[in-house]
């Protein structure tokens, strides 16, 4: 099984994303930006999933759903307020 390709695709010029969404599935990442202890970034939760993420773009290769992870921009939603 071949490795999914990850295109970030705010991090393409225009003329790249023509054709980028036919037949490709574009994952949004919603974070909700808390505070999970010192030893943890903020975007912990992105982390999880783009892991998660990466894990199930490989499955949709292999079974011919797409042939590219097409991430889009992380939206940042909220954020808790840290203690300290």
């Amino acid at each position: 099984m071949r490795a999914a390709e990850i295109v970030f695709y705010d991090e393409l010029p225009e003329n790249r994303l023509q054709g980028l969404f036919a037949g490709n599935i574009l994952f949004l990442f919603i974070n909700p930006t808390e505070y999970h202890g010192p030893h943890l970034p903020l975007a912990n939760d992105y982390v999880i999933s783009l892991g998660l993420a990466e894990r199930l773009a490989q499955r949709l290769v292999k079974a011919g759903l797409t042939e590219q992870f097409v991430s889009g921009p992380l939206i940042n939603l909220g954020l808790d307020p840290t203690p300290g």
